[in-house]
């Protein structure tokens, strides 16, 4: 397993970051890596006419040593 369970509870609260339509934080978008680095975001839908939120992450792993990034 990649990510802990704390990494994968953080990621599913962080899908309500995906709401553009929020003002008070900047809304999370393609490409973007969060958590400290460790996942970047491949993808991202805001469904404004049924409300559904969802974003692909995959790990970002570590070679030879170093973190790309």
């Amino acid at each position: 397993m990649i990510g802990s369970d704390k990494d994968y509870n953080e990621l599913a609260g962080r899908v309500y970051h995906v709401d553009t339509n929020k003002s008070d934080r900047k809304p999370i978008s393609e490409d973007m890596k969060i958590l400290n680095g460790k996942y970047q975001v491949l993808a991202t839908e805001d469904n404004t006419q049924n409300g559904m939120r969802v974003m692909a992450t995959a790990a970002i792993i570590a070679r030879n040593g170093y973190k790309s990034r």
